[in-house]
């Protein structure tokens, strides 16, 4: 059942919003070469304290982190560690922050350092298919037309959308109804758009395939056939009949 956020929690969220574009700039600068996915994870969550807010992804059963760090192949999910940052590794944050009981979510791929005109190829196309998704939910409402475009723009530069893995309502928990897919699936057209929908729209794919598995740690989702993976993520609202993008 999709929860239809008040005209207060509206407000409320997009101060979360707020709270966590202003943290990005230091996350990005502070991430470098030779630095461990569990340092970066440690300084996310001292910015989030600063904001008064409170590291969103705590609030999953089980999961003690304040973000998911995954590297090359990795997909989503993956648990901050020791593992340190090499030139060139592509790497993601995905992070949430709650505020007053409310929470957004985010996630954004980059390459550490330098990347090679393969790479910088394959994340200009995410991000670029998920603005004209965004695009497109902000002319139409309709969540079909978004998950077609995304999905058209990432297949038409040969690359994949992870199926299984989608965008989701948000807002008084982390993960709420509906799904959305990223693809052109049928249960998209019944997503009704009106007032107090809040939800991350959310592309996740990969360079070769679009099947992944588990890795050891039971959190860490990776490409099957280790090509790289990335995802990028914005929490957008339904508001006053306005179509706002909170972060």
């Amino acid at each position: 059942m999709i929860i239809y956020k008040t005209a207060e929690e509206l407000k409320i969220l997009e101060q979360s919003g707020k709270k966590l574009k202003s943290i990005l700039p230091q996350i990005r600068s502070f991430i470098k070469p030779g630095i461990t996915t569990l340092e970066i994870d440690r300084f996310i969550e001292k910015q989030i304290i600063k904001t008064q807010g409170f590291p969103a992804f705590k609030r999953v059963s089980g999961y003690n982190w304040s973000s998911c760090l995954p590297i090359n192949e990795q997909l989503v999910h993956t648990p901050p560690s020791k593992r340190k940052l090499r030139q060139s590794d592509l790497l993601t944050v995905d992070l949430g922050l709650e505020y007053k009981g409310l929470c957004v979510d985010y996630a954004e791929s980059f390459v550490i350092g330098s990347a090679n005109k393969k790479v910088e190829k394959f994340l200009a196309i995410g991000k670029l298919a998920l603005e004209k998704g965004i695009e497109t939910l902000k002319k139409t409402n309709d969540f079909y037309l978004y998950a077609q475009t995304v999905f058209n723009e990432i297949r038409s530069n040969n690359y994949f959308v992870i199926k299984n893995l989608t965008g989701h309502g948000v807002g008084r928990k982390l993960h709420e109804d509906p799904y959305i897919f990223n693809f052109p699936d049928e249960s998209l057209k019944h997503i009704k758009v009106k007032e107090g929908l809040v939800v991350a729209v959310e592309i996740i794919y990969a360079e070769s395939t679009e099947k992944y598995v588990y890795e050891a740690d039971g959190w860490s989702l990776k490409t099957d056939d280790n090509s790289l993976g990335a995802c990028f993520e914005h929490t957008i609202a339904f508001t006053n009949n306005k179509f706002k993008v909170l972060v």
